[in-house]
């Protein structure tokens, strides 16, 4: 494959060279005799080499025409710059040469000056390399899609301003939330300003709350390459005393070297540009004020700060640039484009492209789960955690950073549950003063989870609203009564868009349970769909009381099926959550299942069989009604998953495995449950050679349930490595599809046999709000086991209705510290009792499959 970079030099010159070499990828370069392996003829090397090359960069000086062998591969690059089209020629002119010294047909492709730097030439040669490989198809660029209007608009600001002022505008600052595209933007706006720019300027990617030592130490670095200890100690200590006016006359010094070069430089720093009360810091202010002048240097700076537009008014200079969102066309073409037209289809990359909320990050990785982890498009579509977990790691830690204060968690709540918000309107909801409200929006719009203009007032880009809601919950209730009088007003005055109407319907269900009139006669059954989607899914990643609020909501929304002409499958959907919502939180799912039975939806059976399951208990009513929905070819899968969960339960290893078999290898072997539940059945049945030969593709897989690490979770507690089992929960617990709250309740017991009480209270809370009671006595039994209380663990144990094989791995320690109690041992009855009771008790553990039963 031809992705070489060929150095070519003389002898002379290979201390200047040997500079250059070791600021590009070595694995990439033809140097010397180093890069011909032993026995290998030189000229044949020497050939390949050449011919093998994307970039053949020649370094030329007085001495290079008395070289036989750079002669040789000069040659043989002319006749590959004719066959290949991905094929650039550099030439390097070192110790005074000219274009006389160089080769007649390569003195067009003289590309340096005296000015560039060892580290100069090799970004340059890297760049070069870099557009061949894309040009050739080996290689992908970063794609802007969709931003192609908003470009032209940006371009034409900047010329404008140009016009205007006469002045340079070379201090562009991309704002944005994170993984938004701005680099992108900022690479496809450099030519458009800049159109001589020079190939190959500096991209310093420094700390996120950056200041001007930073910025200065890396400039250096990238000038002068790495310096030694006690050379950067001496530098960070000189710069630090020096005044701001003094830092910035130092950083402008170094960003004309890269003036001098034609290179724009991108800086990325999340933090930094300003002060606590918004304004520019003062060595940065000098640095505009000395950039007005300079028409040669020029800084793009990759912000997560938006600088205002007031702040900006002294320095016509500088602009702010908050790049937006991306449509949802948009987003589904550059899915469609990075993971090939023919491998999704446009159905699911338009459901994909909507889950994104416009965030080219997201689409990328999503991407990269279809290209690289195996997860199909479609898995993606059916169960979005692995979108939203990567939308809220993101996004999490800002929101909660201006959640925690109450003024900005109000307006959080307003502007992430309205499309499109007048300040009248914020003010109208919350009351207040006027002032501190305008500040609170304009922290907002700095912090770029809010974007204003004066068409369409405050607006939260579509990411960063779906991730609010789901970081900070549900609005309290009186935001909530506020919020209703507010969209009431609304409706009187017929101002209601469908984005407002789908709001309104969750505002209107939370309080009163009833859906107006009036929206019942606009409300489509998609919007309700999308609610009754949103709030489910809230549900499931809440680990707290919000979870209860947000399945009742659930329940609620699954009613109104029948007020409104629906398709059949949106039905479905709709009640299945419903019906899902009331079993995870321990209230009878039997009426919306009976109106599932009653519309002739066979997923009836499944519900009623989760149902019976999770929340009766009755593991032989779950496997008639799972049977049933397996023979009705309903939620196949998901039926099959937990159809052979349950036979392992009741020792019934052959049938879950023949559940398994019958969904065919191709299937099982995607799907970490499925795998999982496969891999027990196997070791149940004393197959293990065959289970641990299909341990390694659980490993492989993208394991979304946690599978892998809940099976290293239970043999690590098997074997009594408490510590080592604790971690392997807290791998599974990042694994999107992981369930949450399992995995909380086991996080916790083993802390607690660490004697770590620190999860206890908020996991009991947990399992009483979930109606998990059996949960709830496990972890209570084991804390009193923790405080040495053999008594009250007992009897706590005891409360255990329906007790599985984790409950009873607990029994034989709590009958082990009753064994062990003076009191006990000094009465041969009650001992008797208990090694009677501990015996049973081991022997149902070793007849009882390896499976965790909650």
């Amino acid at each position: 494959m031809n992705n070489i970079i060929f150095l070519s030099h003389v002898a002379a010159d290979k201390p200047y060279v040997d500079e250059v070499r070791s600021k590009l990828d070595q694995s990439n370069v033809f140097y010397d005799l180093k890069s011909i392996a032993p026995g290998e003829s030189n000229l044949a090397a020497m050939k390949d080499g050449v011919l093998r090359s994307t970039v053949f960069c020649l370094f030329i000086s007085p001495a290079t025409k008395a070289s036989p062998w750079v002669g040789y591969e000069q040659t043989l690059a002319e006749v590959q710059s004719v066959k290949a089209s991905s094929f650039t020629p550099i030439v390097v002119p070192i110790n005074s040469a000219t274009y006389r010294d160089a080769p007649e047909w390569m003195r067009g492709y003289f590309s340096t000056s005296a000015s560039f730097l060892p580290s100069d030439i090799a970004r340059l040669i890297s760049a070069h390399h870099f557009r061949n490989l894309v040009s050739s198809g080996q290689a992908k660029e970063s794609l802007l899609a969709g931003r192609e209007e908003f470009l032209f608009a940006s371009t034409v600001r900047v010329n404008t301003r140009r016009a205007s002022t006469n002045k340079p505008v070379n201090f562009l600052i991309m704002s944005g939330i994170e993984s938004m595209g701005r680099k992108a933007f900022a690479s496809n706006l450099i030519p458009r300003l800049f159109p001589t720019e020079t190939l190959g300027g500096p991209f310093l990617d420094i700390a996120r709350f950056a200041d001007s030592l930073d910025l200065h130490l890396s400039l250096l670095d990238t000038i002068h390459g790495q310096r030694s200890q006690s050379r950067t100690e001496q530098e960070k200590d000189l710069f630090q005393k020096m005044t701001a006016a003094e830092q910035a006359q130092t950083i402008h010094a170094n960003l004309r070297h890269f003036g001098e070069l034609n290179q724009t430089v991108i800086v990325r720093s999340a933090f930094g540009l300003r002060d606590k009360d918004r304004n520019l810091k003062p060595w940065l202010q000098n640095l505009v004020t000395l950039l007005q002048s300079d028409r040669s240097s020029r800084i793009f700076w990759i912000s997560e700060r938006r600088i205002s537009d007031a702040v900006l008014l002294p320095y016509p200079n500088v602009i702010d640039i908050n790049v937006p969102e991306i449509s949802e066309p948009a987003t589904t073409e550059l899915l469609s484009a990075l993971v090939g037209r023919d491998k999704i289809p446009p159905p699911v990359a338009s459901t994909l492209g909507r889950l994104s909320g416009g965030h080219p990050g997201t689409v990328h990785h999503a991407a990269s789960l279809i290209n690289n982890s195996g997860r199909s498009a479609e898995s993606l579509t059916t169960s979005d955690g692995a979108i939203t977990s990567y939308q809220d790691s993101i996004l999490r830690e800002t929101i909660k950073s201006y959640s925690n204060k109450d003024d900005f968690r109000s307006v959080l709540h307003v502007v992430a549950l309205l499309p499109r918000v007048k300040f009248d309107d914020v003010l109208e909801v919350l009351g207040g003063q006027n002032e501190q409200l305008r500040a609170t929006l304009d922290e907002l719009v700095d912090a770029c989870l809010v974007s204003f203009s004066q068409e369409t007032g405050y607006r939260m880009p579509e990411v960063a609203r779906a991730a609010a809601r789901r970081v900070i919950g549900p609005p309290p209730d009186d935001l909530v009564g506020a919020l209703v009088t507010y969209f009431n007003s609304r409706l009187k005055a017929e101002r209601i868009d469908q984005q407002t109407v789908e709001a309104l319907l969750y505002l209107t269900l939370r309080t009163t349970g009833e859906m107006p009139e009036v929206i019942k006669r606009i409300v489509t059954p998609a919007t309700l769909q999308s609610a009754v989607e949103a709030t489910y899914q809230r549900g499931l990643a809440a680990l707290d009381e919000s979870f209860r609020t947000n399945f009742l909501l659930v329940a609620k929304l699954s009613h109104l099926v029948d007020a409104m002409p629906m398709p059949p499958d949106i039905a479905e959907d709709i009640l299945y959550m419903g019906a899902d919502a009331l079993s995870r939180i321990a209230d009878d799912p039997t009426p919306i299942i009976e109106v599932m039975r009653r519309k002739g939806f066979a997923s009836a059976n499944y519900a009623m069989g989760n149902y019976q399951f999770y929340r009766l208990r009755d593991n032989a009513a779950a496997i008639v009604s799972l049977e049933r929905a397996l023979a009705g070819r309903s939620y196949v899968k998901r039926t099959s998953r937990l159809l052979a969960r349950l036979y392992l339960l009741e020792g019934r290893a052959a049938p879950a495995l023949e559940v398994l078999n019958k969904l065919g290898d191709s299937r099982v072997l995607r799907d970490s449950g499925l795998l999982s539940q496969k891999i027990k059945a196997l070791r149940a049945l004393g197959r293990r050679a065959e289970a641990a030969q299909l341990l390694p593709n659980l490993q492989a897989l993208n394991d979304d349930y946690g599978e892998y690490h809940m099976n290293v979770a239970s043999d690590m507690m098997r074997a009594g490595r408490v510590p080592d089992a604790l971690a392997a929960v807290r791998r599974a617990k990042e694994r999107p599809r992981a369930n949450q709250q399992s995995l909380l309740f086991l996080e916790c017991a083993l802390m607690l046999d660490l004697g770590d009480f620190g999860l206890f209270d908020h996991a009991s809370a947990v399992a009483n709000a979930a109606g998990r009671s059996d949960d709830l006595s496990h972890l209570r039994a084991r804390a009193a086991l923790a405080h040495k209380d053999w008594r009250e663990a007992e009897r706590q144990w005891g409360l255990i209705q329906r007790p599985g094989r984790t409950d009873r791995y607990l029994l034989v320690r709590i009958l082990e510290s009753k064994l062990s109690d003076p009191v006990i041992a000094g009465s041969t009855t009650e001992m008797a009792d208990v090694r009677r009771v501990y015996e049973e008790t081991l022997g149902k553990l070793a007849n009882s499959p390896e499976v965790f039963d909650r």
